[in-house]
């Protein structure tokens, strides 16, 4: 996205913070082309009348120089985006001087240390990103002193909230408080590996517009609310490995609107699958590493241990991601499954040996999914005429499929990560 400017002074301010900031000019795709005779198109730069209201310099590989640089005289910006850079220093205090900010993106930028409670300021913002892959590199952002409920508390605008990875000091269950006092217009919320506690207030129930909720990784320790099932809109509900127990709620499966859910890696967390409704949206399921039990037989397919119930060529007929790794120990699919398969278009995981009893046919397109089971799985079929199809189905070693998992993966958050903050739709993890 390029910008054209009728006034001297934008220019002039944008080739200053070009000599502000320390980048490496080999990597650099944007700042490296600014120039005063680059015919006044300007890569990264949005322009409106003559002024800039939008700045990407993401991967832009900086590394310093923003503190004392001419980007806080641009009063008009509107979009400011430096994520995934490599700072390594403090959020400057004058980010709460570009008041017309509506969309910010300091995500994985390399900042560190406490978040300015000058950004409290930004009170026009309608998304903020400050997440930290904490997966890949240790956290360095703190939000203790201001802590959630300061930053927050003049930011009424607010649609979408990213803090991942950041060191959130708060008392229990405060942080859905300092939530629910503030930001009502909240859509995206997406706060995983933060050490937040439980259990999950119900005070929550007043952003009546969330559509999206991240919150794995933490240490809840405590019952899946029941109140989820309130969430009208919702869309994306993510609560992996976040020490949860007791039984999940079963209607949470039956949300209209829910297309995308993931309890994964929650050991003490029990349950059973519902029968879903032909008119069911979910298209992503991940139950890894859970505690789920029970049998369904019916005419298309029979899980134990994790069972999936009878689809009847009706229900579930969205799902394109089914994730049962760790959590089945004898799989029998039987009769009809041909709708089933066709749909899967991702990994179906089983991380655990388990044994397979396989159905006589297997149609050509189920090689859009690839079934990966560990060496000691046992694969058997009641037709030795089955042995040619079996060329349809890719019997995987755990380590490739995981490989390949982690890397498609890894470009969906990068492009989701990079233009979420400009997009009025709310993002979906994943599906993240």
């Amino acid at each position: 996205m390029g910008g054209i400017f009728s006034f001297r002074d934008q220019r002039s301010l944008l080739l200053q913070l070009k000599n502000n900031l320390k980048f490496d000019s080999t990597r650099s795709k944007k700042l490296v082309q600014w120039n005063e005779i680059s015919d006044c198109f300007w890569q990264g730069v949005i322009c409106e009348e003559g002024l800039v209201a939008g700045l990407n310099l993401s991967n832009e590989s900086i590394t310093g120089g923003i503190e004392n640089s001419s980007l806080f005289n641009l009063e008009y910006l509107k979009s400011l985006d430096l994520s995934y850079n490599k700072i390594n220093s403090m959020i400057p205090s004058r980010i709460g001087d570009l008041t017309n900010l509506s969309h910010l993106n300091l995500s994985n930028a390399g900042f560190e240390g406490q978040i300015p409670g000058g950004m409290s300021n930004l009170t026009r913002l309608v998304a903020l990103d400050l997440s930290i892959q904490a997966n890949l590199v240790p956290s360095s952002l703190k939000l203790e002193n201001p802590n959630l409920s300061m930053l927050i508390k003049n930011l009424k605008q607010l649609e979408e909230l990213y803090l991942d990875g950041l060191n959130i000091t708060v008392r229990g269950n405060e942080w859905c408080q300092a939530l629910s006092s503030s930001v009502l217009n909240l859509r995206v919320l997406s706060l995983s590996h933060c050490n937040l506690s439980g259990p999950v207030d119900k005070s929550l129930l007043k952003l009546k517009s969330l559509s999206v909720i991240r919150l794995d990784s933490n240490k809840f320790s405590a019952s899946v609310p029941e109140f989820f099932v309130s969430f009208s809109n919702l869309v994306s509900l993510r609560l992996s490995t976040c020490q949860l127990n007791g039984v999940f709620p079963k209607e949470i499966f039956k949300v209209p609107t829910l297309q995308s859910l993931d309890i994964s890696n929650n050991p003490s967390l029990q349950g059973s699958l519902p029968e879903f409704s032909k008119n069911s949206a979910l298209q992503r399921l991940v139950l890894g590493n859970t505690n789920f039990s029970g049998r369904y037989q019916h005419q298309s397919v029979i899980f134990k241990t994790c069972p999936v119930p009878s689809t009847h060529r009706e229900g579930l007929h969205k799902l394109v991601y089914l994730d049962l790794s760790f959590s089945l120990s004898i799989l029998l699919i039987s009769g009809v499954v041909r709708e089933l398969i066709r749909r899967l278009e991702a990994w179906i995981l089983f991380e655990k040996a388990c044994k397979f009893s396989l159905p006589l046919h297997i149609p050509t397109y189920i090689a859009k999914s690839s079934i990966n089971c560990k060496p000691d799985s046992k694969v058997s079929n009641r037709d030795s005429s089955l042995s040619w199809q079996m060329g349809c189905v890719s019997l995987l070693p755990l380590h490739s499929v995981k490989a390949q998992n982690d890397s498609a993966s890894t470009t969906s958050r990068s492009c989701r990560r990079s233009h979420r903050v400009h997009s009025a739709a709310p993002p979906d993890s994943n599906m993240k």
